[in-house]
């Protein structure tokens, strides 16, 4: 679980190239999307996904994570 705000700290990534030197599965969750609007955290998520694929890491999974939003109608 990372901060959607101030994803993955230098501390994340170690973990993951952990996980990835074990052959573990990661799954990524990116929390308090509901502190960004909508195309905000897609974009944050985009670019989690981007530097992801930079560091060749194989074995992730990321979404997004946050409470919905009431919406009139």
């Amino acid at each position: 679980m990372t901060d959607i705000r101030h994803p993955l700290k230098f501390f994340d990534e170690q973990m993951l190239h952990w996980a990835n030197d074990g052959e573990l599965p990661v799954h990524i969750l990116l929390t308090k999307a509901d502190k960004l609007k909508y195309g905000a955290s897609k974009n944050a998520l985009l670019e989690t996904r981007k530097r992801l694929k930079k560091t060749g890491l194989k074995l992730y999974h990321s979404v997004v994570f946050g409470p919905q939003k009431r919406r009139a109608g």
